[in-house]
């Protein structure tokens, strides 16, 4: 009888004993990690009354146990991409877990959306180049070029336009201005403006015929366009035109006009246009 009271005893200090142990229990500090586009690594905390074992849900942000319980090193690589991402890490011991969140910055991008060189005339006037950017970013003209000025930068949704104001060109030969846009983490993207001289007109007047061969331009930038009777359009190589057999003035406007070939008119082969002006 003595025996099995003892038994009993013992199962109910044992009973008691199991109802008052600790349950399991796992902290980590911090919960949250923000890491640049670089990459690196971060330590975390832990605090935990029994073994754990780790897991990530990204390859690109791995997790070492330390030598002991207490520690926790987590290594993110580079982010290549033009987007933030995330990575969740967790931390689970015997039905408990913690989570650690890890986020991490995009590589800054900026991309020209459109040609990274672009023609005006010579008037004053604003000018502006596309972009697509995940990051703001800084403008820098080449020296000399006292006649573009940065003016702002207008945002779209994903796009945004680079805005300059251009002073008038007075002479008659084109010039150049170097942009530069710099942004942190990346490459420098160049850009040119080129804003064309006066154009050079030369102007002829024709009757008595209904078509007529437009006389030959050799420009620097190949940018002319040829006027009949006050309307423009886009001048071709070995271009003719209808005329009004009663008469009109055929014009030939050209930006960085060298010289003209006047094969149709009589007594005249060509003209050297940088000794008119």
């Amino acid at each position: 009888m003595k025996t099995q009271i003892r038994i009993a005893s013992i199962i109910a200090v044992m009973a008691f004993a199991a109802s008052c142990a600790v349950a399991p229990s796992i902290t980590v500090n911090p919960t949250s990690i923000s890491m640049k586009a670089a990459g690196g690594k971060a330590d975390v905390t832990v605090d935990a009354n029994c073994d754990w074992t780790v897991k990530t849900d990204q390859n690109w942000a791995s997790a070492r146990k330390g030598s002991s319980n207490g520690n926790l090193t987590i290594n993110v690589s580079k982010n290549s991409n033009p987007d933030p991402r995330t990575a969740t890490i967790t931390l689970s011991a015997e039905g408990v877990s913690a989570v650690i969140t890890v986020n991490q910055e995009q590589k800054n991008s900026i991309v020209i959306d459109g040609d990274f060189k672009i023609f005006v005339t010579e008037e004053s006037q604003e000018a502006s180049l596309s972009l697509k950017s995940n990051t703001d970013y800084k403008v820098t003209i080449s020296p000399g070029a006292d006649w573009i000025k940065f003016k702002a930068i207008t945002k779209g949704i994903v796009e945004s336009s680079a805005v300059f104001t251009l002073a008038a060109n007075d002479s008659f030969e084109s010039r150049t201005a170097e942009i530069t846009f710099e942004a942190e983490d990346c490459n420098p993207i160049p850009a040119t403006v080129i804003q064309y001289g006066k154009p050079r007109i030369l102007g002829v007047g024709v009757a008595g015929i209904e078509e007529f061969k437009v006389p030959s331009v050799n420009n620097d930038e190949s940018a002319a366009v040829v006027i009949v009777a006050g309307s423009e359009v886009p001048y071709q190589a070995d271009m003719s035109v209808s005329v009004n057999p009663a008469g009109d003035l055929v014009s030939v406007k050209a930006y960085e006009l060298r010289d003209i070939s006047l094969g149709d008119l009589e007594g005249v082969s060509k003209l050297d246009l940088t000794k008119l002006f």
